[in-house]
């Protein structure tokens, strides 16, 4: 875990509040908002394991509010216009919702949850 390489190998009993934010901040340089997140949960679930057993006096980790990452990557999904675009773009040129089989970004079921719309799965009845 990066994080470690920032705080050291401190015991926890010795952890400090500052040591959890400079390694935090340390690591917000590198990866993205929701590892430094991750990070931090990790490290608080931790302490409070060892809080439950006696062996440090308070979970510093939860002292410390989570620094601002990186960007992560893009989201690849469709918003919920682009979903509609795409069903209203098959139901137009009278294909139906089966039409959009050979559209690189077709998820199986698309249109189901966001858009009421129901899609067979091609081995149902026989279709192949």
């Amino acid at each position: 875990m990066p994080l470690l390489e920032h705080i050291g190998l401190k015991p926890l009993r010795e952890l400090t509040a500052r040591d959890v934010r400079r390694g935090l901040e340390a690591l917000s340089g590198k990866v993205s908002t929701r590892y430094v997140q991750m990070a931090r949960a990790a490290l608080a679930r931790a302490i409070r394991y060892a809080e439950a057993h006696d062996l440090v006096g308070r979970n510093v980790a939860t002292l410390v509010d989570n620094p601002t990452g990186q960007i992560g990557r893009p989201s690849r999904s469709f918003t919920l216009a682009q979903c509609l675009a795409a069903v209203a773009r098959q139901l137009v040129g009278g294909q139906g919702v089966q039409g959009m089989r050979g559209c690189g970004r077709h998820v199986h079921g698309m249109g189901s949850p966001g858009c009421g719309i129901s899609v067979d799965h091609p081995g149902r009845r026989g279709n192949r």
